[in-house]
């Protein structure tokens, strides 16, 4: 490699600075081990080599399985669950690619920024030239390193690091063969290094597929020297504004309304419509095109010409690689699966890429004899393809393992058909990008259903899948990957927008970017943006990087520019996403912040460019104002965002997946939510080995039928009455509210007597409701609509089980999801095991103190060093839900178990302390508070109290603070504290009732008539006609009264 030659030893020196530092901070701050969302997931299928949700990533399934099994031992801190090296970890192993890749992306950030520099600069001539180019570089390079996006993506075992990573090597080797393209084939060579590294990247993930227009720019500018950018970017800009407008009529003239009616048209009038809207914008896009370049004269409209070319063959380059391959390689799989009589996907998928890869290499050949004139462009062109393909042809072993059956095997893609439904993402659907109708009501919300059988309806898990409920057609879900969360928004909450512009800029522009792009150079507090944590520093030297960069090289600005707003605003577009989402989606944008960051380091050099017009060549200078940009950018982020994303110390996930599966019994079914508590526990299981015999039934992937084979047939094996057609055939059913029942065993566990609803008669009755679109039937007072696959599943599992094996729900499944079985199920700890008669609030409370006290994990948990995230803290929150139960439960059996209570919630805080694990819920901090005065710990009962509006408390509701008012008057006898409280608020809220009955009734409560007579009169003002007044009037008259006789 070029920068690694002697003449370059400062740029290859610093570009290993980068490289080594930015690697050790991430490995310093690295997840020892799984984390949550779907990085357990990703270990567990590299580790095993199992298949992962469309669309797989086959070479991050590779690489991850190669650094798996890499003999590395000792050298590592002592993990304290292994208790053994970090090495010995294969989540740890399978982590580092992660540091690694984002390190390396930091790493060609440096040569980019450098780059870019020296286009508008001219070669490296002195030590100040090295100063400004290196310099900025440095800055820009360690500034992307230390954001907040960039460095979450970096410290977890997700595909995003090595995503960036193939966009900056992509981005690095494009301006490499603008460099070299001169020098004889080195041109061609970086042509296919480029090809090949893209197809390797739409294997991992297909950001890298936005940076053709970018390629496009940089190799037209470079053929054509002479042509302005900023004319350019008119011209473009232009273009696409005459493009937009032909798209909005076209679609205003061809497609339906609403995104619901787009949904229900049949694929023959779709494909009808979209043929009109194809016409209408091309008469109308040709037209315009047309038109504007007759404003143009002379040598102006050749250009013109020339880039709406450039133009074409970047969007003809895209849709080649994305239609032509990524959509276009499953259905050529159907064709061929067809002509070779085979529904064996590794087979027809094959026999795909290899025809495939044997026409591009005839083409490769015969180029020659097609088009003489023009053989070398048609080779390297056909070439370049055919590198892509190579690259793509990792997907195969995604459907050579399917075929293996390993325990993960989403979507089960060893067939033809299936196989095509993965590679397309069928499982995710698709919403329209054309509409944004989903901000007021729903036209869902139009069209709930209604008693009758669902006509056949396949449980693909498909968004945007049309079904007929007696006639009336309901569109299932719109949104997130988790069905369960698509079913349940067939009746859809309303979230304020007015307008769907108002939607598009308040939603999706400003919330799910604009505030995403200021938390990484702005700064962050929470879900919100700070400037005070960074004061803008980084986004100020961007912008003057961005102004500098066009002003000296509008061209080359004008290609970063394009990279910038495709990675950011074209993926908003493209997403069109909903609100809320079920996580915040920053890591979609970082190929946008990376861009960005082009201009920091660019601005940083603009500033030693100055430095050296007023001082000439002082190294001093030049050397004090890169530190300064330093202390001021990188290293400022890195104070502010190092505690926050430092998971050194967080076993998090791992020890709440290890708590979840050992509360179960051997052998138990549990039905888990989503993917928290789901992907960790899989990692548990397949990699450590950890409670095998427990059988995970994930809810949202219990409505697919490929999922419910797996269960029914692979061990443990679910009982499941259905035959496998049935299965494929289970759909939606119409459902009214109705009495179910369940015989119950004839022994169960240890207690044979325990069979029934009441101990003793033969079964558990309760009221199974309709779990989706709901609604009163007026003659019979009962819910109607229609129940879920998972909920029939969930039924035929219990029935067919015959309470032979152990039953659970995980803590984080809502009521909703348990089809009313609430009353029969036992909190175990962090699972409600299902019995065979009435629980209510009870529990076992030698199995509880079993779980909670002796059996679970809470490694770092009181270690205030180590952070946790909101979202993690309000997970926790379960863990004390399960050790105030138990307290709860002890105060139940009397004063001789007041010892236990006490010392349980002594172990509460011990493990879990509010000072590290904040409790999130006032109701909940209250009522620890009222426990300990309850156990005649006055000391711990006070700590809460006076600590109640801290760790996150501080903006407590007004509600919330009266509450603790109310308490600290009521059940301590602390009146002034009690005001103290309450007093200020009567600023903020000085026609609040309650907030005035509350002062009022302390006033009086410590005997203060006076204080006490004057907020009585304020609340009689308010409420004259309220008990509560009365009563406070009387208690000041009797007040008054005494005072006078005494």
């Amino acid at each position: 490699m070029d920068f690694l030659k002697p003449r370059d030893m400062v740029k290859t020196l610093m570009a290993l600075f980068v490289l080594v530092f930015t690697f050790l901070i991430y490995l310093d701050t690295m997840a020892p081990t799984v984390s949550f969302w779907d990085c357990g997931e990703f270990i567990a299928v590299s580790h095993t080599l199992s298949v992962p949700h469309p669309p797989g990533s086959p070479l991050y399934l590779l690489l991850g399985r190669v650094i798996s099994m890499l003999p590395i031992t000792g050298g590592a801190a002592l993990d304290p669950i292994l208790n053994e090296p970090q090495f010995h970890n294969i989540a740890y192993r399978i982590n580092l690619l992660s540091p690694l890749a984002t390190a390396f992306a930091n790493m060609f950030l440096f040569l980019i920024i450098a780059r870019l520099v020296v286009e508008w600069r001219g070669k490296i001539k002195d030590a100040s030239d090295k100063w400004i180019a290196y310099g900025g570089a440095l800055v820009g390079s360690l500034t992307i390193a230390f954001s907040d996006s960039h460095w979450f993506n970096a410290v977890e075992a997700e595909v995003y690091s090595m995503s960036i990573f193939f966009t900056a090597i992509v981005v690095w080797l494009i301006l490499k063969w603008s460099e070299k393209v001169d020098e004889g084939g080195a041109g061609s060579r970086y042509i296919l290094i480029i090809s090949y590294m893209m197809g390797l990247a739409i294997s991992v993930h297909m950001l890298n597929l936005l940076t053709i227009p970018f390629i496009a720019l940089i190799m037209y500018m470079k053929l054509n020297p002479k042509d302005d950018g900023v004319e350019m970017m008119v011209h473009v800009l232009a273009v696409i504004g005459i493009m937009a407008v032909a798209l909005l009529i076209g679609i205003e003239m061809a497609l339906p309304a609403t995104s619901l009616e787009y949904m229900r048209l049949s694929a023959s009038d779709l494909s009808s419509k979209l043929m009109v809207l194809g016409i209408v914008f091309g008469i109308i896009a040709g037209g315009g095109l047309w038109g504007l370049s007759q404003a143009f004269k002379g040598e102006r409209r050749s250009r013109f010409w020339k880039q709406v070319v450039l133009m074409g063959a970047a969007g003809a380059s895209y849709l080649i690689i994305y239609l032509g391959i990524i959509k276009g390689m499953p259905k050529l799989a159907n064709i061929m699966g067809g002509i070779l009589n085979t529904d064996n996907a590794v087979s027809a998928i094959g026999a795909t890429f290899t025809v495939s890869i044997l026409i591009l290499m005839a083409l490769i050949f015969f180029a020659p004899s097609i088009y003489r004139a023009r053989a070398t462009e048609i080779r390297l062109s056909v070439m370049a393809l055919l590198m892509v393909l190579v690259g793509f042809t990792s997907y195969e072993t995604i459907f050579i393992r399917s075929a293996q059956n390993p325990n993960i095997d989403e979507n089960d893609p060893e067939t033809v058909s299936r196989a095509v439904s993965y590679l397309e993402r069928e499982q995710y659907g698709s919403y329209p990008m054309f509409y944004r109708d989903r901000w007021g009501e729903s036209p869902l919300n139009r069209n709930t259903a209604t008693p009758g059988r669902v006509v056949k309806v396949k449980s693909t898990g498909k968004i945007g899948e049309v079904i007929s409920v007696n006639g009336d057609q309901v569109v299932v879900g719109v949104g997130g990957r988790d069905i369960n969360q698509r079913m349940n928004n067939l009746s859809v909450i309303t979230n304020g927008y007015r307008s769907n512009s108002e939607f598009f800029w308040r939603y999706q522009i400003n919330h799910m970017y604009i505030r995403y792009f200021k938390w990484q150079f702005w700064g962050r507090e929470g879900d919100n943006s700070d400037i005070t944590q960074l004061w803008a520093i980084p986004f100020l030297l961007g912008l003057a990087g961005l102004g500098h960069h066009f002003s000296k090289d509008s061209r080359r600005a004008f290609a970063v520019l394009a990279l910038f707003m495709l990675t950011g605003f074209a993926i908003l577009l493209y997403l069109n996403q909903d609100d809320p989402q079920p996580r915040e989606r920053d890591y979609s944008y970082v190929g946008s912040f990376y861009a960005f960051a082009i201009w920091i380091g660019i601005g940083a050099a603009a500033v030693l460019e100055k430095l050296k017009d007023w001082r000439k060549d002082s190294p001093v200078f030049f050397g004090s104002a890169i530190a300064i940009m330093l202390l001021a950018a990188p290293a400022n982020m890195l104070k502010a965002n190092y505690h926050t994303h430092d998971r050194s110390g967080n076993y998090v996930a791992w020890e709440y997946s290890y708590n979840l599966l050992n509360t179960c019994e051997p052998n138990a079914i549990i039905f888990t939510n989503g993917d928290n508590d789901t992907f960790p526990l899989w990692y548990l299981q397949e990699v450590e080995g950890i409670r095998k015999d427990v059988r995970v039934v994930n809810l949202s992937l219990l409505n697919t039928p490929w999922y419910i084979k797996q269960l029914k047939h692979m061990e443990p094996k679910v009982p499941i009455s259905l035959s496998d057609e049935e299965i494929e055939n289970q759909g939606l059913w119409r459902w009214e509210e109705r009495e179910m029942t369940l015989p119950g065993p004839t022994t169960f566990g240890d207690n044979p007597e325990a069979g029934s609803l009441e101990k003793g008669s033969a079964g558990i009755t309760w009221n199974l409701q309709p779990t989706i679109s709901r609604q009163r039937n007026q003659q019979t007072g009962k819910l109607m609509g229609g129940l879920r696959v998972q909920d029939i599943m969930i039924f035929d599992i219990m029935r067919m089980n015959e309470w032979k094996q152990p039953i659970y729900f995980a803590v984080t499944v809502s009521p909703s999801n348990q089809i009313g079985l609430g009353d029969f199920l036992r909190m175990d700890g962090q699972a409600y095991q299902l019995m065979p008669y009435k629980v209510g609030l009870s529990i076992d409370v030698d199995v509880m103190y079993d779980k909670i006290i002796d059996t679970y994990r809470y490694t770092n948990l009181d270690d205030p060093e180590v952070y946790y995230p909101p979202n993690v803290q309000r997970l926790l929150q379960n863990y004390r839900k399960g050790f105030l139960q138990l307290v709860y439960e002890y105060g139940l059996e009397g004063d001789e178990n007041r010892e236990k209570a006490l010392h349980v919630l002594h172990k509460m805080d011990e493990l879990v302390p509010d000072e590290t694990i904040p409790v999130t819920y006032m109701d909940l901090y209250l009522q620890i508070a009222q426990m300990y005065y309850q156990l005649d710990d006055d000391s711990s009962a006070y700590r809460y109290m006076e600590n109640a509006f801290e760790n996150g408390r501080e903006e407590s509701p007004i509600m919330d603070r009266i509450k603790v008012a109310s308490i600290w008057n009521d059940l301590f006898d602390e009146t002034e504290q009690s005001l103290d409280i309450l007093l200020p608020l009567s600023m903020e809220a000085p026609m609040n009732a309650q907030l005035i009955y509350e002062i009022a009734r302390a006033y009086v409560k410590d005997g203060n008539a006076v204080d006490g007579e004057e907020w009585v009169t304020r609340l009689a003002a308010l409420a004259p006609m309220a008990r509560e007044t009365r009563t406070l009037q009387d208690m000041v008259a009797k007040l008054k009264a005494d005072s006078t006789d005494s």
